[in-house]
């Protein structure tokens, strides 16, 4: 009998998460340890090296249980598609600015969550755009997303391997965007199977983010109490540029997903 790549069920996807997460745990532990804060511990730059030991683990444990029944994860990093990068990324960033912070803010204010801590340290920075894009992508597009398609219908795979990296964020009000972003970017992987494309727009979603951030705390205000406490006096016309923005290009995106096919 053939030997399926890993991790090929929903099952075996969970206890691999589950098992590198404790392996990661006294890393993660040690980043969270010394920090006083426990707001900025759990929401900010402490948690993000949490996620990255984590991630660490549970690819190598991944490659290791591949590497033992003898397949390759055969990972594709060059850049393909690229024609259709420009839309992308505006799909991207009007969904950053003009849906996904706004509902951030809205959903934290409800639920009194204390999440708006906005880190500018510069190590930070690095590895939220360069780093966690490459663990991220290959974990989760590399691994779980390519190992669950040999088992499951192509809708069925995106869709859940877009949900555990929904869930796997944390933040409440995170989770509908990450889960948004995972069905986008397994798509686009599973039309290209390319890593490079995937990992390129998921540092610029992060780089987005973070702009959005940076946006909100010096033109507006973290706690939302008003649509200007989003970006200032112009948030409502801005939003709206940008949900139309985003409705438009992701309109024309999918319109033309036929030129996703591999060649």
């Amino acid at each position: 009998m053939q030997k399926k790549f890993f991790p090929n069920t929903k099952i075996q996807t969970v206890l691999l998460i589950l098992i590198g997460f404790i392996l990661g745990s006294p890393f993660a532990i040690s980043s969270l340890m010394y920090e006083e804060d426990v707001d900025k511990a759990i929401w900010g730059f402490p948690m993000t090296k949490a996620l990255l030991f984590s991630y660490l683990a549970i690819i190598l444990i991944a490659w290791y249980i591949n590497k033992k029944r003898k397949l390759s994860a055969d990972l594709d990093f060059r850049l393909t598609k690229l024609h259709m990068l420009p839309l992308i990324l505006v799909v991207l960033f009007s969904f950053q600015l003009g849906l996904n912070l706004p509902f951030q803010k809205v959903c934290n204010n409800v639920f009194s969550l204390d999440t708006h801590i906005f880190s500018t340290e510069l190590l930070f920075i690095l590895i939220t755009i360069l780093i966690m894009p490459v663990l991220e992508e290959i974990l989760f597009r590399g691994f779980i997303l390519k190992g669950i398609l040999s088992t499951y219908s192509p809708k069925r795979a995106i869709i859940f391997s877009a949900a555990i990296f929904g869930v796997i964020n944390l933040q409440y009000s995170m989770i509908p965007g990450a889960v948004c972003f995972g069905l986008l970017f397994g798509y686009i992987y599973y039309k290209t199977n390319s890593l490079g494309l995937t990992i390129l727009l998921h540092a610029a979603t992060n780089l987005f983010g973070i702009l959005a951030s940076y946006l909100n705390h010096h033109f507006g205000n973290p706690n939302l109490h008003t649509i200007t406490d989003l970006y200032g006096d112009y948030s409502i016309l801005l939003i709206v540029i940008l949900i139309v923005t985003f409705a438009v290009s992701f309109w024309y995106l999918f319109k033309n997903e036929s030129k996703f096919n591999l060649d």
